[in-house]
């Protein structure tokens, strides 16, 4: 059985890996001011030299920017899953504009999870109505061109002529 580290030697630890990856907060003067900490109280946490409180640890995740519990998590346990944004501006804005934010990140989740499925296959026949094999015979039969034309266009070019025509008898 493995032995159980202080909860001091945890602390140091786990605030030594964050400082590590949380640049902003790579020393001890940096983790001081993001923490709102003196700089002496971070060097007895890293140096074991207090027993930590609650509200140190706190402050402490805070400045990296995760929670208590990301923190004081084990090595193996992924603990790297911090957001890739400024907590303390988030929660500096207006509770619409974070509506929005979550609101596009479940849409990027679903959209990743939808694409991450194995699309099924859908095969329908619809047959044609006997007007539509009908059209499609006589177009078959045609000379094709360029300048063919189908029925529909054929009829709405004269009906186009025929309002000129009438616009023009009317002036």
């Amino acid at each position: 059985m493995a032995k159980e580290k202080s909860m001091r030697a945890l602390l140091a630890e786990r605030t030594r890996t964050w400082m590590s990856r949380v640049p902003e907060a790579g020393t001890q003067a940096k983790l001081s001011a993001r923490a709102g900490m003196s700089q002496s109280s971070i060097h007895r946490v890293l140096f074991q030299d207090t027993e930590p409180e609650l509200d140190t640890a706190f402050k402490l995740a805070s400045a990296f920017g995760i929670t208590v519990a990301e923190l004081l998590a084990e090595d193996g346990v992924d603990t790297d899953q911090r957001l890739p944004f400024d907590v303390e501006r988030y929660q500096a804005l207006p509770e619409t504009e974070k509506e929005k934010i979550k609101a596009f990140a479940e849409f990027v989740i679903a959209t990743h999870e939808t694409s991450a499925k194995t699309p099924s296959i859908v095969s329908e026949t619809i047959h044609a109505t006997p007007s539509e094999m009908a059209l499609a015979r006589r177009v078959a039969q045609r000379n094709l061109t360029t300048d063919t034309l189908s029925t529909h266009e054929n009829q709405q070019e004269t009906s186009t002529k025929a309002t000129r025509r009438n616009k023009g008898a009317r002036s």
